[in-house]
This record gives structure tokens, sequence and C-alpha cells, in this order.
């Protein structure tokens, strides 16, 4: 299977503070907050409706894969994506759907659910980690060239440890090694201490040290035996 989600208890971390700060509750504050006329109003209610069904049906698609029924997820999750595609809870679904397409070994329509959200949502994060899986798989298939182009432009600065460890991978396959090793120090220095990530991110930049410096490594701790 390929590994796409290296960090995903971080993404799911991000997706939950976006959700907390910008989530339902927010956006009815800022509609109702807002004046304006009947026309403006009718809006105001339609919007409104539309965004609490997205709401609902959000929270329905979760409980389904919460208990498992990943076929009653998907379901819901291809009406949210249908009808509700100008919310956020669209975007999630998407990448919920690319996930599963990714494990089951579909990777082309993985990419395709990833591409859909990089092409509806305005949302940085979502941009980011729809970015970050999709330039992933592009490894997968031995494409380094296209996910450093994906990956030319970082949405969302709070993913800069992954976004750099992935560019550091692409640019080993294509067998840059000092600028791998330059890209895997951007992300050391990006990553959390305490991260599941940091010992493998870590191992991958000693490896790509210098000949002189590892040989060096060696001598000291000979000579300390």
């Amino acid at each position: 299977m390929v590994n796409v989600y290296t960090t995903e208890e971080e993404q799911v971390e991000a997706i939950k503070k976006w959700l907390k700060q910008y989530g339902l509750p927010i956006v009815l504050a800022i509609v109702i907050g807002l004046g304006g006329g009947f026309g403006w109003r009718y809006y105001k209610r339609v919007r409104l409706n539309h965004i609490q069904q997205a709401s609902m049906l959000f929270q329905t698609m979760v409980s389904r894969y919460d208990t498992n029924d990943a076929a009653g997820g998907k379901t819901v999750a291809m009406q949210l994506i249908g009808k509700y595609a100008s919310t956020p809870y669209a975007d999630i679904a998407s990448m919920m759907l690319a996930r599963e397409q990714v494990n089951q070994g579909h990777l082309l329509v993985a990419l395709s659910r990833l591409r859909w959200v990089l092409q509806h949502t305005s949302n940085k994060v979502f941009q980011q980690i729809a970015k970050n899986r999709s330039a992933r798989i592009l490894l997968a298939q031995n494409q380094p060239k296209k996910a450093l182009a994906l990956l030319k432009k970082v949405a969302d600065q709070t993913f800069s440890a992954e976004t750099n460890e992935i560019i550091g991978d692409a640019l080993l396959a294509l067998h840059k090694t000092g600028a791998a090793r330059k890209a895997y120090k951007i992300a050391l220095h990006a990553l959390a201490r305490n991260s599941t990530s940091r010992p493998i991110l870590q191992l991958k930049y000693n490896q790509l040290a210098p000949s002189s410096k590892i040989n060096s490594s060696v001598q000291v701790i000979n000579n300390q035996v």
C-alpha cells in the first residue's frame, strides 16, 4: 500500500482545528450578522439551509465510517460532493474517498479525487493536504518531476515539514542528493520534536551525509571504543 498518509494524525488535527475555527457556527454567525434587503435575506436563508443540510450529511458520513460501514459512508460522501460541492464538507468527503482508493490500490482514481479538491476548495489547509497526498501518489508512480511541480507553491506553511520531506524524496528519486538533504534539513527544523515522523526523517537526512562526515563520525566512534 502506498504510504500517502505518513502524518495522517497531524492532518486530522489540522482539519479538526479548521472545523473548530470556521465550522458551521462561525459561518452562521457571519451570515446572520450581515445586513441587506429582502433579496439578501432570502439568499442568507437559502445559504444557511444549504450549509445546515451539508453539515448533517457530513455527520452521517462520519458516523457510517466510524461504524465500519464503508459502503454507506461512500454513498453519503458522493451525495456531499454532488449536491454540496461549494461547502468544505465536500472537500473532506473527497479526500476520504481518495484515501479509500489508495488503500485499494486505485491510484489514478485517488488522484482524481484529490484533483477535485484542488479545483474546488479555497481553503489553504485542504489545498496543501491534497497537494501533499497527490505528490506522494505521483512518487509512487515514479513521477518525481510532477510531484515537485505540484509542490512548487506551498498553500499553507503549517505543513512545511511534510511538504519539504516529500520534496526531498522527489529530489532523491532524481539523484539530486545535495538538494534532497537540504530539503530534509528544512523539514527537520519545521517538525515538532515529539512527532512520530521525526525518527524516519532524521534517518533520511543522516543517510545523505557527505562521505567525509560519515568517515569522521566512524573514526570518532572507533576512538571511543
